[in-house]
C-alpha cells in the first residue's frame, strides 16, 4: 500500500469487488454518451476475461474508506511481428471529480510504474473513447509526471451518429 495525502493506494482484493462496482456506477466516461462500465455481478472476475493477469489499483480515502479512484493493469497475450508476447494494458481509469484535477492521478502512475518493476512486459496499451478528449488531453499531455502517451489508430464504434464516435486507442511508452 502506498499513502498520498489522504489517499491509500493499493491492489484491490476480493472484498473491494462491491465497492468497486459501487464506484463505477457513480463515474461513467464522458462523450457524447456517458457510459458505465460496472461488470456486475464480480469487476474482478470480469477484468480477468482475456487477461493472463490483472492487477485492480484502488485508492481510498483515508477519512471515510470510500473508492476515490481505480484503475487495471494486465497482460494479455498478443503477437507482435509475428512473434507471441505477453503486452501490458491499461483499462479502467476512474478518478472522483474530487481529485481529477491535482497531483493524483501523477501519483496513481507512479503506483503502477512501480508494479512494472516486475519485468512482464515493456509497453502498455489503453483505450479511450475518442470524445472523452478530457481523458484524452490528460493523457497524452505528459504534465505532473504522468508517462508519454501518444494515439495510435482509431476503430469504428459502428454507431451511427452526426459526430464521430470513433475510439482512440492510446498507448503509453514504456515506463523507465
Amino acid at each position: 500500500m502506498t499513502s498520498i495525502g489522504s489517499v491509500a493506494i493499493s491492489i484491490a482484493e476480493d472484498k473491494d469487488d462491491e465497492a468497486i462496482g459501487r464506484f463505477l456506477s457513480r463515474i461513467p466516461m464522458d462523450g457524447a454518451v456517458r457510459i458505465s462500465f460496472e461488470r456486475r455481478p464480480s469487476f474482478l472476475k470480469a477484468a480477468m476475461r482475456g487477461n493472463r493477469e490483472v492487477q485492480v489499483v484502488v485508492a481510498r480515502d483515508h477519512a471515510t474508506g470510500e473508492i476515490v479512484g481505480l484503475g487495471s493493469r494486465a497482460v494479455r497475450r498478443a503477437f507482435i511481428n509475428g512473434e507471441p508476447a505477453d503486452i501490458g494494458y491499461l483499462a479502467n481509469l476512474r478518478l472522483s471529480e474530487k481529485r481529477r484535477r491535482s497531483v493524483f492521478l501523477s501519483r496513481g502512475y507512479q503506483f503502477l510504474h512501480d508494479l512494472h518493476s516486475d519485468g512482464r512486459v515493456k509497453a502498455y496499451y489503453s483505450t479511450v473513447l475518442e470524445d472523452n478528449r478530457e481523458a484524452l488531453a490528460v493523457l497524452t499531455s505528459r504534465r505532473a509526471g504522468l508517462p508519454s502517451a501518444r494515439p495510435t489508430r482509431r476503430s469504428s464504434s459502428g454507431v451511427d451518429r452526426s459526430s464521430p464516435s470513433d475510439t482512440s486507442s492510446t498507448r503509453p511508452a514504456a515506463a523507465g
